[in-house]
């Protein structure tokens, strides 16, 4: 592909009947890699797997693709790798590690006693601090990570400033009057994050993970300033809440910010799943991102059980300069190990994918599980010293703490010291 015929394609300039270019070392410099190139997805056949009634999730999001709030430059799709299975409309899991959940073992979670034992406001402050954010753009040489509770963060690196699955309201649920509350407030609001943020990744559509109240504030201070990267299925959520710069991809496609193409936004896959009502389970796809810079690379786990694909995307996509892995919500394993990752575990996906420095995520801010509350950082601790990694290269911050890591791993904590009681 030509230079001149690949800026026609990132300025939305038509040209002559499209072909699929195939071609090699996009990010990796094995010259073993294999990609497709467009300005739109290219229809191509998924994995055959043992299962009936199986669609090409790339088929359906051609045309739904089609509508005006959808905005891309090029979707980069690779060719030898599984993508997305979809099943009579529904998305899931191809791993054999995956065993659905069963009515019955619903029930019985639902009915089992909550042994998070969070204390009152008091004693949280004293066991979970929180600490004024610092977004100030880190040196050249450094990624800087910003904490915000939950699985949201704030990372900046190579002139590029994200947000993961922002969540800032006091309920993970689709009202604000019942369902799981938050014990640990935010420590900033959408108003005060930094105003030269560029995209934000969505892992899936658990309310935990995408708020609409969160969605709409934000689309309200940045418009269509901000590039939302969400999973396939996505789209017409996004549209419906008024986003308009929305790109959805499936696993292994990539894309990026429309004046920052050094920057790749990588779906990667997870064990997971994706429902907001009785009816839509499967409707939208679910994963983890792998945003590479010409400098750093950063992995955001999203929400995810184990499994081998992590040692996958090590391969393809790592080292990388840093990490966001969650740690909480594992009780009891009977039921949560299908959906969410223990410590232990998690310290093998940092390990899979080769991470410098791993941030611990998905923990301290709302009970979701049956674990008690300071069991994720303690259990943590434990799992690094079992696998002989070092204690600071997998940490838990306090709720708005800043760290700076550096090429040579180093790392570095904000100076700020300006707790918030």
């Amino acid at each position: 592909m030509s230079a001149t015929s690949g800026d026609a394609m990132r300025n939305g300039v038509s040209s002559p009947p499209r072909t699929v270019v195939t071609r090699s070392s996009l990010i990796c410099s094995s010259g073993k890699d294999k990609y497709t190139f467009d300005s739109e997805r290219a229809i191509l056949p998924i994995r055959s797997v043992d299962l009936q009634t199986i669609e090409t999730p790339a088929e359906d999001h051609e045309s739904s693709s089609s509508s005006s709030v959808v905005k891309r430059d090029s979707v980069v799709r690779r060719l030898d790798v599984h993508h997305s299975v979809r099943v009579d409309g529904r998305f899931r899991n191809p791993w054999t590690t995956w065993t659905p959940p069963s009515f019955a073992n619903i029930l019985k979670f639902g009915l089992a006693r909550d042994r998070s034992r969070v204390p009152p406001k008091e004693d949280l402050d004293l066991a979970l601090p929180m600490v004024r954010p610092d977004f100030r753009a880190p040196p050249a040489d450094a990624l800087s990570l910003t904490w915000l509770g939950h699985s949201t963060l704030v990372a900046r690196f190579d002139g590029i400033s994200l947000i993961s699955d922002p969540m800032f309201s006091d309920r993970a649920s689709p009202s604000q009057a019942v369902g799981p509350k938050r014990y640990r407030a935010p420590p900033c609001s959408v108003h005060d994050l930094p105003s030269d943020l560029d995209a934000v990744v969505i892992s899936h559509a658990h309310y935990d993970h995408l708020d609409r109240n969160s969605v709409t504030l934000l689309n309200a201070r940045f418009g269509s300033d901000l590039r939302w990267f969400v999973p396939l299925g996505l789209a017409d959520w996004m549209s419906g809440v008024g986003v308009e710069n929305v790109v959805e991809l499936d696993w292994w496609e990539e894309n990026c910010v429309s004046d920052k193409s050094d920057v790749s936004f990588v779906f990667t896959p997870t064990q997971h799943w994706s429902q907001r009502t009785l009816t839509d389970d499967g409707h939208v796809l679910w994963g983890s991102w792998a945003v590479v810079g010409p400098t750093h690379r950063f992995f955001f786990a999203g929400d995810t059980a184990y499994c081998d694909v992590f040692r996958q995307i090590g391969r393809m996509y790592g080292p990388f300069t840093a990490a966001a892995i969650p740690i909480g919500a594992y009780e009891p394993r009977w039921f949560m190990r299908q959906q969410h990752v223990e410590p232990a575990e998690a310290v093998r996906i940092h390990q899979d994918i080769a991470s410098r420095f791993s941030l611990a995520i998905h923990w301290g801010t709302f009970a979701l599980a049956n674990e008690y509350f300071l069991d994720p950082p303690m259990k943590l601790r434990a799992a690094l010293e079992s696998a002989h990694l070092e204690a600071n290269s997998f940490a838990t911050f306090l709720h708005g703490e800043t760290r700076l890591v550096y090429r040579d791993g180093r790392v570095e904590r904000s100076k700020t010291k300006d707790f918030i009681l």
